[in-house]
């Protein structure tokens, strides 16, 4: 749906709603809007004959419509479960993978007891300060309804906790690893920075390269 605004010699102004759709035009090598249909002035709207244009249409792509939401049917053996979000965390992960802090953290925890998941949760704790900045036990409920963390379906507030623990322990080592491998790559002088507070080193931290 696309709003275009005219304005008239008294000054006023008059809005438009279109059903616009964008073909790419190969010749001009650039995306052109071509207007499917005009449903005529804003305040003149027919809102019954939309109404009646999105029932139609929800027939043909085989959901219903309701008053409250649109409900999937005519589907055999396709069931909605849920949808996440992916782009921040997705971008985060390959700079977290690009920095090679993956490699370093699974390293550290191979000569330990520590499941590998601790560094998915550490990672997810970073996503989270820089996507959606809560506390630890609120990081548990966003990883688990609010974003996709690959490799990461869901995480205590105690896995947390004991990630975060065992982060501040292998600090020094870590962001040497992650400096010289930056380094190396990029020819860059780089600083990794773990920022907690000293009231509790539990509540809150940032790690940026």
């Amino acid at each position: 749906m696309r709003t275009s605004t005219r304005r008239n010699r008294d000054g006023s102004k008059v809005s438009y709603l279109q059903l616009a759709h964008n073909e790419w035009d190969p010749a001009a090598k650039t995306s052109r809007t071509k207007v499917l249909y005009s449903f005529g002035r804003a305040d003149q709207l027919d809102r019954a004959a939309i109404e009646r244009l999105i029932t139609a249409l929800t027939r043909v792509v085989g959901v219903e419509a309701g008053s409250d939401r649109a409900r999937a049917v005519g589907v055999p053996g396709l069931e909605f479960v849920q949808s996440r979000p992916l782009g921040g965390a997705w971008l985060l992960d390959g700079l977290w993978h690009r920095l090679g802090i993956d490699t370093l953290l699974r390293r550290l925890a191979a000569g330990t007891r520590r499941d590998p998941v601790v560094e998915r949760v550490l990672f997810a704790l970073v996503a989270n300060r820089a996507l959606a900045p809560s506390s630890k036990l609120a990081a548990t409920s966003w990883v688990a309804h609010d974003v996709h963390v690959p490799g990461l379906d869901a995480v205590s507030d105690d896995a947390c906790y004991r990630a975060m623990d065992w982060l501040i322990a292998i600090e020094n080592k870590l962001a040497r690893g992650v400096f010289d491998a930056v380094a190396h790559l990029l020819n860059l002088e780089v600083d990794l920075l773990f920022f907690d507070y000293p009231a509790n080193r539990r509540s809150d931290f940032a790690l940026a390269a």
